[in-house]
């Protein structure tokens, strides 16, 4: 996904708050979203930001991430956390989502996907998880799935999670033999975060952002014969 819905606090504003205390995750969420009933008792506390207020919550053991297991490579995305040592769960019933701190919804069929997300009744509890702010990453399908209106599906639609303010277009650049690669320029990412200036994007029957809203951060664009640029 080439978009960023929500700029994070860097962590080091917060060291020394944090310092000293046992393993914990910390986890941002809009003070909107933020109820004192459900912070089960971890310690919060309240910052500012250029996006406005947010409560810092500092929950106690190492964070979990889980992954949406109902179709697509949902085994790839577990086989590299794995691989650098974060604590991964799959995710296929709503009450699983109680035990992460963050989401990966992966790539795959995005129709597949939704009528199986409704046939175990995730649908509320992921539009729940993305309201409260907690991360949320969505690639290919995942980001269908995140968007907040999608285009070119198949006949009757699909349902959506939302929560990422874009208008996404399903099969953009047409059907599996049109795949390719490019190299896309990330200068800000580069400076902000090291690394190289470009990043390689493989595009496989891929979607396109056609329009964000104005608290989305644009990452990459991708120039198409149309010269209209897609995100």
């Amino acid at each position: 996904m080439l978009v960023r819905g929500f700029k994070r606090p860097r962590f080091n504003d917060f060291q020394k708050f944090y310092e000293g205390r046992p393993a914990f995750t910390v986890v941002f969420i809009p003070y909107k979203y933020f109820s004192n009933s459900n912070s089960s008792g971890a310690l919060v506390e309240v910052v500012q930001c250029a996006q406005g207020r947010l409560v810092a919550v500092c929950v106690p053991g190492a964070m979990a991430v889980g992954v949406l297991a109902l179709q697509g490579s949902f085994n790839e995305h577990i086989a590299v956390l794995r691989r650098l040592g974060v604590k991964s769960l799959e995710i296929r019933k709503p009450e699983q989502l109680q035990g992460v701190t963050s989401l990966i919804i992966p790539g795959g069929e995005s129709t597949t996907m939704a009528k199986l997300a409704e046939l175990h009744n995730l649908f509320p509890a992921l539009r729940e998880f993305v309201q409260m702010g907690k991360p949320v990453w969505g690639t290919c399908a995942g980001l269908i799935f995140l968007a907040n209106k999608a285009i070119g599906q198949k006949t009757g639609g699909q349902k959506l999670v939302g929560g990422l303010d874009c208008t996404v277009h399903r099969n953009f650049f047409g059907s599996q033999i049109q795949s390719f690669e490019a190299e896309l320029s990330v200068p800000d990412i580069a400076a902000k975060e090291g690394g190289p200036p470009t990043f390689r994007g493989v595009f496989i029957r891929a979607p396109a952002v056609l329009e964000v809203g104005p608290e989305v951060e644009i990452l990459a664009e991708i120039p198409i014969p149309s010269n209209k640029a897609v995100l």
